[in-house]
């Protein structure tokens, strides 16, 4: 048992030095964010709470990320996660006239509270999208800008 119990805790040390040599270099300052930017989102409910939806991001800074979104009455709050950072998001939803499977949204939104390459940085967008009202899915194209 105590021979098992010392390889595991030598194979986690291992393991913490390995992942220790992959962080950025000591000195080396992370990309910082500034102006342009554009993001695709595809919602879906997390049929697990009401109004609560899982994400996949595209970003033009920061890659490939997931998220989880909560609607409320005055907004919807988007935490995105990406390999070099987490942020933020919160938006109004104007929602339009559509068919009876397709309505179109738009909106504006601010981002702030990120961690990573995403730290100090604030954001504006606008926003337009659409919600299959059959599957409750959402699909956004942002275009924003960030400032430090």
């Amino acid at each position: 048992m105590r021979k098992t119990l010392g390889i595991m805790m030598g194979a986690t040390v291992l393991s913490t030095a390995s992942i220790g040599l992959m962080a950025t270099p000591a000195g080396a300052a992370p990309k910082t964010l500034t102006g342009a930017f554009t993001e695709t989102s595809d919602y879906v409910p997390d049929n697990l709470a009401p109004s609560e939806y899982l994400t996949k991001d595209t970003n033009s800074h920061a890659g490939v990320g997931a998220g989880i979104a909560h609607e409320t009455a005055a907004a919807v709050i988007d935490v995105e996660y990406f390999a070099k950072g987490s942020v933020t998001i919160t938006s109004a939803v104007h929602h339009g006239s559509g068919s009876a499977t397709a309505v179109p949204i738009s909106g504006t939104g601010t981002c702030s509270n990120g961690t990573g390459i995403f730290a100090g940085v604030k954001c504006t967008y606008s926003f337009t999208g659409t919600i299959d009202t059959t599957s409750g899915a959402v699909t956004t194209q942002i275009t924003g800008s960030y400032k430090k």
